[in-house]
């Protein structure tokens, strides 16, 4: 197991067992936003120039009576341990196995143009039906391609696009 995922299942158990998961789940994505979009606060957050203790300052000055305790407490023993870095991908094991524990999935579509609303929740449901699980649908849109959509669910992806289309047509003629 990884860094990033036994420091973001720890988070989970925490979160669970303190009944705070929504609370944390705010934070930690504001968090990782703000880390995301603001390069100096980014770049004190995972500087080894900084020592834990001045970080920790530094974001209690911050989050105090904003973030919950129980996820200040996580960020603290982060700094402790110096493990900033891992910030982004803790967060991102995080939503994942929180996902995987309250039943959701997310997809992705892409696709040249916006899905139609009916389309999407066509789309939504069908997903949902098969899963079993709720399902959070991205849409993503691709300038370059032609037409027809690529989806991908975890480790699934079906590719329906044009060009992929044209793609097996060719193999198809030359085989």
């Amino acid at each position: 197991m990884s860094i990033p995922q036994k420091y973001a299942e720890s988070l989970l158990e925490v979160a669970k067992d303190a009944g705070r998961l929504e609370d944390i789940k705010r934070d930690f994505s504001w968090l990782v936003r703000r880390l995301h979009d603001n390069e100096q606060i980014r770049l004190v957050f995972v500087s080894p120039l900084f020592s834990g203790d001045s970080k920790k300052t530094a974001l209690d000055r911050i989050v105090s009576g904003v973030f919950c305790k129980e996820f200040i407490s996580f960020l603290h023993a982060i700094a402790d341990k110096k493990r900033e870095k891992y910030i982004f991908k803790i967060y991102e094991h995080f939503i994942k196995i929180t996902d995987a524990y309250e039943n959701r999935v997310r997809v992705s579509v892409k696709t040249a143009f916006p899905l139609a609303p009916d389309l999407e929740a066509q789309i939504k449901q069908k997903l949902e039906k098969k899963t079993g699980k709720e399902v959070i649908l991205e849409n993503t849109i691709d300038k370059k391609m032609i037409g027809g959509a690529v989806l991908k669910m975890n480790d699934y992806m079906m590719d329906r696009s044009v060009l992929n289309g044209l793609v097996l047509l060719e193999k198809e003629l030359v085989s």
